[in-house]
């Protein structure tokens, strides 16, 4: 998921194994360590597409470098608190610069998004929310961290900071599972993607009932009760919306089942995923002989139906590919074989991951596709994807899409 659920996850997580020895520091370590897997999207600005996409959620996000990681982790941590260095100024001083970059993106990256999807008004009143929430949580920094001559803390013993950093660590992964884009939970020893498909990479409704208990209990001293009965509420909150994903799920598998058999498509498989930033508008792509259907559904749709539209998956078009052309494998790999083959107006070819669809709504052509690969073909015969191939299609008005998307969510 996104890095700012996985931030809320590793502090809840920190918050749960030794906030009471550290207090807001177990949340602050824990988001830390949450984070680190997802460093490996900087490796793309060296790698091809794709060698790209083998390594984001690889080895990063696997249970061998959750055991591994961890042993450095707690060695660093001990060692610093043991030399005396977080109490001195210099160290304070480099904590409360990267608190306020943190605060920062608090106060900015929420209006963003709520400016990009809703317009002005939300955007306003998500910013004086953040707002008032980063002029206490700052009051709180200032007096409880930055001005204390002495750490009000309970040194832990390396064998818990390993489990601690372990699980903060190993939890990202396992989160990553539930959404369609998948997880190499054993790389590098095994290439599967693990997915389950019932929430989106990004889903603030899980992101909110997980953070806003957590930062109400960031408020409370590290042995309060109140702070554990926060803390127990975030957690509890977030685990049961996440199971009703799942509940939501069969729900439109249900609904899958019947399309299938009213309008008698023998189909090989399917799968279905909810859409971007929500857990109500889902679709579903269908595999049969020579088509893919896709098509959306709602929770809040009267007809129990879904309005399938057909993609021819015109895979002849890369009969010439080599058995061994690591570019196209990676795109079978990659998609699940989920995907169909156009050719576009100038000339290239193009494979289009059917799991994401299309932006918004209308079907605008080449340049519809969310996950989309641009290829061109080098002398030896070899295909290689584009680097053109991601990112919103040039033609297409964004935030109308989002518009469109959020309108269709509320049902038919």
């Amino acid at each position: 998921m996104d890095s700012l659920t996985q931030i809320v996850l590793g502090a809840g997580v920190g918050e749960l194994l030794l906030g009471r020895k550290l207090g807001n520091r177990a949340m602050v370590w824990g988001g830390l360590a949450a984070t680190v897997p997802d460093l490996d999207v900087f490796l793309g600005a060296f790698l091809s597409p794709a060698e790209s996409l083998h390594t984001h959620r690889g080895f990063s996000h696997s249970v061998f470098f959750a055991a591994m990681a961890p042993a450095l982790y707690a060695y660093l941590i001990q060692k610093l608190y043991k030399s005396g260095l977080h109490e001195k100024k210099s160290w304070k001083a480099t904590v409360a610069s990267f608190t306020g970059l943190g605060f920062l993106f608090i106060l900015a990256f929420p209006s963003l998004i709520a400016a990009f999807v809703g317009g002005t008004i939300p955007a306003i009143i998500t910013f004086v929310i953040a707002g008032a929430a980063v002029f206490f949580l700052t009051k709180r920094f200032i007096k409880n961290y930055y001005k204390k001559e002495a750490a009000d803390i309970e040194i832990p013993t390396y064998s818990a900071l390993y489990w601690f950093f372990f699980w903060a660590t190993f939890t990202h992964p396992i989160l990553d599972c539930f959404t369609v884009y998948g997880t190499q939970l054993f790389a590098p020893i095994s290439q599967v993607r693990i997915s389950w498909d019932n929430i989106s990479v990004a889903d603030p409704a899980y992101t909110l009932v997980f953070g806003i208990p957590l930062i109400v209990a960031a408020f409370y001293p590290r042995l309060s009760k109140t702070r554990f009965t926060w803390m127990l509420i975030g957690i509890g909150l977030s685990s049961l919306y996440m199971n009703s994903t799942f509940r939501n799920k069969q729900v439109v598998n249900d609904v899958v089942d019947n399309t299938l058999e009213k309008n008698k498509i023998q189909a090989d498989r399917y799968m279905t995923n909810p859409t971007i930033l929500n857990n109500i508008l889902w679709t579903a792509t269908i595999d049969t002989k020579d088509t893919i259907y896709f098509g959306m559904y709602s929770l809040f749709d009267t007809n129990k139906e879904i309005d399938l539209r057909p993609y021819a998956k015109n895979k002849q078009l890369l009969q010439d590919a080599k058995d061994d052309d690591y570019d196209i494998n990676t795109i079978q790999w990659f998609s699940k074989d989920y995907y169909t083959v156009i050719k576009r107006k100038d000339g290239r070819l193009q494979v289009n991951d059917m799991r994401y669809g299309i932006f918004g709504q209308e079907d605008e052509g080449e340049e519809a596709f969310i996950f989309r690969f641009i290829l061109s073909k080098d002398e030896k015969g070899y295909y290689h994807i584009g680097d053109e191939s991601q990112g919103p299609p040039q033609n297409r008005d964004m935030k109308s899409a989002f518009g469109e998307m959020f309108n269709r969510a509320r049902g038919i």
